[in-house]
């Protein structure tokens, strides 16, 4: 043993630990190290779970988006029933003749009207008063 016991070494050591703490000293320890990498896992998980809840609202703003389309699908569909249910009555009166002929022209134009709002606009799309003036309208109203 040391004159003293062996304290030289433990004070050595004390020394290099007490060198560890110190803030100018030019050695990084091990669990410093540990702990910044810790938290870098961390910053990177917390930035994947700001790309999910990005990811998320992306999904359900199109999810939202989608219900709006089906609604207005159903929708169509519904006005799609009724203006078929319409013709098949007004084609029934039709034939056994329970119609007068001016009745018989507002109800078709009503129903022209009806089928013209279920399609998307376009710039090559007849209104409904071409349809009122046509020559074919007029010789059924004759």
């Amino acid at each position: 043993m040391d004159k003293d016991g062996g304290k030289n070494q433990y004070i050595g050591q004390e020394k290099f630990y007490d060198q560890d703490s110190d803030e100018n000293s030019t050695e990084y320890p091990e669990h410093h190290i540990e702990n910044e990498l810790n938290e870098i896992e961390q910053m990177k998980s917390d930035e994947n779970d700001i790309k999910l809840d990005q990811n998320t609202i992306d999904a359900l703003e199109k999810m939202k988006d989608l219900n709006v389309g089906r609604q207005m699908m159903n929708e169509m569909l519904e006005r799609s029933k009724n203006i078929a249910e319409r013709m098949a009555d007004l084609k029934w009166q039709l034939l056994e003749g329970q119609e007068r002929d001016d009745l018989v022209m507002k109800r078709l134009i009503g129903l022209c009207e009806d089928i013209a709002e279920l399609r998307p606009p376009t710039e090559s799309s007849t209104s409904t008063d071409s349809i009122s003036t046509s020559p074919k309208t007029q010789n059924l109203s004759d």
